[in-house]
């Protein structure tokens, strides 16, 4: 696991599985998460991961 600010995320986790995750929750295209920071990816990643009820990883 690696913490970033207040959340953690697996080590492995790839930008395109963050992405993933948030099209899942949010039904936002490629094109939208392909514009992000990865800081802005992680971030958004959190918010979905909070929203989908996931408590950790």
């Amino acid at each position: 696991m690696t913490e970033v600010g207040y959340a953690r995320f697996p080590s492995e986790l790839t930008t395109d599985e963050l992405a993933a995750d948030i099209a899942v929750i949010f039904h936002w295209s490629p094109a939208d998460t392909g514009k992000m920071s990865l800081s802005e990816l992680l971030s958004w990643r959190y918010q979905a991961a909070k929203r989908s009820g996931q408590q950790d990883e």
